[in-house]
């Protein structure tokens, strides 16, 4: 003899053994940069490298998070951006929308480890004409121009 139960019952034991069969792993959000960080970067962009093309922006960014990733400075954003005598460009006064995107996208790819230049580059310093030149030291050393930068974009 067959027997036969509701619909609503059936419905409720088959997805009762659809459950028991998922993985209940948690679902990880997707990983984003501290808010603080992209302030207080796209301020220090604002401020360095406001007239500059977006690779010479997106090169300040990575100059900074080079150093958070360097043994001879702070290990992290603030500490790099505040230290004395560094990144005078910085205020917390400059506006922060202007590059906001651009900063929350370097520290995305810097977190996923990509490394916009080479990762030696931890100075830079203004030619006075709307380019900034990086160096590995702080006087000379390995240098990285926008001229680099323009190389790299040609196929």
């Amino acid at each position: 003899m067959t027997t036969h139960l509701p619909t609503p019952i059936l419905h409720v034991l088959l997805t009762l053994s659809l459950l028991t069969n998922l993985s209940l792993a948690p679902i990880t959000p997707p990983w984003s940069p501290d808010p603080d960080d992209v302030v207080m970067v796209s301020q220090t962009v604002w401020g360095e490298a406001r007239g500059c093309s977006r690779a010479e922006q997106e090169a300040v960014v990575w100059c900074i998070l080079n150093r958070v990733d360097d043994g001879r400075f702070p290990n992290t954003i603030s500490g790099v951006i505040t230290a004395v005598g560094q990144f005078s460009g910085y205020s917390p006064k400059f506006p922060s929308e202007d590059f906001k995107e651009l900063a929350g996208d370097v520290l995305t790819r810097w977190h996923n480890g990509e490394h916009g230049i080479p990762t030696d580059l931890v100075f830079f310093r203004s030619d006075g004409q709307g380019h900034n030149t990086f160096y590995s030291e702080c006087f000379g050393g390995h240098t990285y121009t926008y001229k680099d930068m323009e190389k790299e974009k040609t196929p």
